[in-house]
């Protein structure tokens, strides 16, 4: 992963998530999530990384290069980002963004569903964001797995 440690901002919270062997077989589970505040500078780049992202967008926006195609997020949007594939992500300008890196049970095929039937950027309501955060405080919270899990299928529904 490539980050230019420059462009973080004033606000950044991070918390890890380190599912069982029964949740990585049979629940979905968070790996990582928190909320960003970036620069123009914020660019990541990876060849991979085995999670679903969702990012939704709150200040600013936030672009993805994937597939050879270019995609924008702005405010109030979220932006699905395959990870299992090379993808890049990074601002023009400014972003603030909250984010959940994701998998397990169905987590790739919904994800592929969904890119399909909606595409990779979707205007999303507060609910959709009250529902990130959630799922954010059950990884800082070191919720069980099961109440991560219905987070993330409730997210996912949404």
């Amino acid at each position: 992963m490539k980050q230019d440690d420059n462009s973080l901002q004033n606000q950044t919270y991070v918390y890890f998530h380190t599912p069982s062997a029964a949740a990585r077989e049979f629940l979905y589970y968070p790996l990582a999530g928190g909320i960003f505040e970036r620069g123009k500078n914020y660019r990541v780049h990876r060849l991979q990384y085995d999670s679903v992202l969702l990012a939704y967008i709150t200040e600013g926006n936030l672009q993805l290069i994937q597939g050879g195609m270019h995609f924008r997020a702005e405010n109030g949007e979220l932006l699905l980002v395959h990870c299992y594939k090379e993808h890049e992500y990074f601002t023009d300008s400014y972003v603030k963004f909250a984010w959940l890196h994701m998998d397990g049970s169905s987590s790739r095929p919904w994800l592929d569903s969904m890119i399909k039937n909606y595409g990779r950027c979707m205007k999303m309501n507060s609910q959709c964001h009250a529902l990130m955060l959630s799922a954010i405080d059950g990884i800082k919270n070191r919720e069980d797995e099961y109440r991560l899990s219905r987070k993330l299928h409730t997210l996912m529904c949404e």
